[in-house]
């Protein structure tokens, strides 16, 4: 790992050739906390990617050649509670490199994306696994939403 006073990375959507280390990085994630059920395989990863309409988009953190963090972000399906929201799906760093703003970049350019595309806020959720976010999520200042608990939201850049 770089030293901090010379951290640098990118923040930018994700490519086809970030799909291994994607990949691997959503295990590390998923086994971090616990989360249960069937995880997605790299051809679906690839599919839910490449789709003409995409279900999903990737956003990575980028140090040098390296992904160092990742945020996965799908629309939010809510008519019946009139929202308008882009869903934080998942977003992780990797643990090399966290408490260096990653995290905060990651979930900055997620709000500015959810802007460009019309969505008026971010959501969250409060827990995956064995991990309660909320703690975290507050600190980016997400609040919990009044319609539908345990979500917390965020506006959009």
């Amino acid at each position: 790992m770089a030293d901090d006073a010379l951290l640098f990375f990118m923040i930018r959507p994700a490519e086809l050739s970030d799909m291994d280390r994607l990949h691997a990085m959503m295990s590390d994630m998923n086994a971090e906390v616990g989360a249960q059920g069937r995880s997605l395989t790299k051809a679906e990863l690839v599919d839910l990617l490449l789709a003409p309409a995409p279900w999903m988009r990737l956003i990575v953190a980028v140090q040098g050649a390296e992904i160092v963090g990742y945020a996965c972000l799908s629309g939010e399906y809510g008519m019946s509670l009139q929202t308008n929201g882009l869903e934080l799906w998942q977003i992780y760093v990797d643990p090399d490199w966290r408490h260096k703003g990653i995290g905060r970049a990651i979930i900055n350019d997620c709000r500015k994306t959810a802007r460009e595309l019309g969505f008026d806020h971010l959501s969250a959720p409060r827990f995956s696994g064995k991990v309660d976010y909320a703690p975290a999520f507050r600190a980016y200042g997400f609040e919990f939403n009044t319609r539908a608990q345990p979500r917390l939201e965020i506006a959009a850049a």
